[in-house]
């Protein structure tokens, strides 16, 4: 296993299957932000900084959904980084089955950014002390 990347495990919870008691593909994106969140916390990174309005908002996301999960699947999801640029982290997150199969294939980038008083939010630069942290599960893209 390659030791740049961070695994989150968790259940598939009945409540997240629809009426085909399949995971709904909304779900699925939930799922990423639960091993986006596990691995800031890893890093004693803070997710959200409420006295400063500062926290990790999308930018953007997509999804190739491989295969179905339904409950109760084991899922563990692997969550590495692809890019770390000034503001921005784009991390890579597969979802993996109890039986080793890929259910899904993701990419989100985050920005970290601040709200200002009229609401609107601002990118900041990210502290070097963090970005050493992130450089742990940064694995070069494959073209």
């Amino acid at each position: 296993m390659d030791t740049n990347i961070f695994i989150h495990k968790m259940p598939v919870l009945f409540a997240d299957t629809d009426m085909a008691g399949i995971v709904h593909f909304s779900n699925f994106y939930r799922y990423f932000e639960a091993s986006e969140h596990a691995l800031l916390q890893h890093l004693e990174i803070p997710l959200i900084n409420v006295q400063g309005m500062k926290g990790w908002p999308r930018v953007h996301a997509s999804c190739s959904f491989c295969a179905p999960l339904r409950y109760p699947d084991q899922i563990q999801i692997h969550t590495h980084i692809t890019s770390i640029g000034n503001s921005s982290l784009t991390l890579n997150h597969k979802i993996i089955n109890q039986n080793g199969i890929v259910a899904a294939d993701a990419e989100a980038t985050i920005v970290y950014a601040q709200m200002g008083t009229d609401q609107d939010l601002s990118t900041i630069s990210i502290p070097k002390e963090w970005r050493r942290k992130f450089e742990r599960y940064y694995i070069e893209p494959k073209n």
